[in-house]
């Protein structure tokens, strides 16, 4: 403090000022550097996703696939054909026919013996645009067995126009199950 008495009152501010300067520029520096990182959203009429994140899916493909799995891997006796009737609307009319007699037999199995089945997704891959591979756990019960397994299904969807059946705009076109 006795050497601050020796410089004169002008210098003293300056000198001031220059060290208020730098540690605004410092701190500025750092705050810059520490910044949280952005998030871009793009919205477009069939899916909001992430800008520059290729890897995640889109809300609306996996509210889509969330919805398939709980309709086309989740049943009982009791509602098996309202089921597939629904699931049905979003697979395409072709593949629905290659499917049609494993489901036939199954409606079959299902209607003598007494079965409950529940279907979730661990997760969803991104292979390339609307190809997908889900990792798929199934629950199953029929009259007093239980099981437990893991599948691997690839789904490929296409755009289609929304309907009331179809809120989601996506179709099925091609579905790949792997029993590993």
């Amino acid at each position: 403090m006795i050497l601050l008495q020796y410089i004169n009152k002008e210098l003293r501010l300056f000198l001031l000022l220059i060290l208020l300067l730098s540690w605004a520029l410092t701190a500025s520096v750092f705050a810059i550097q520490k910044q949280d990182k952005i998030i871009l959203l793009e919205m477009s009429q069939f899916e909001t996703r992430v800008v520059d994140s290729d890897l995640r899916v889109a809300v609306e493909v996996e509210n889509f696939l969330h919805h398939f799995v709980g309709l086309f891997y989740s049943y009982s006796s009791e509602n098996y054909e309202e089921h597939m009737n629904r699931a049905s609307v979003l697979i395409e009319i072709d593949l629905l026919r290659g499917f049609a007699p494993k489901l036939n037999k199954m409606f079959d199995r299902v209607l003598e013996t007494p079965t409950r089945q529940w279907a979730f997704i661990k997760s969803i891959k991104r292979i390339e645009e609307l190809f997908f591979e889900i990792d798929m756990g199934v629950f199953r019960q029929e009259q007093n067995q239980e099981s437990n397994n893991d599948y691997k299904i690839k789904i490929r969807v296409d755009k289609v126009n929304r309907s009331l059946e179809n809120p989601f705009g996506l179709k099925i076109i091609r579905l790949e199950e792997s029993y590993e």
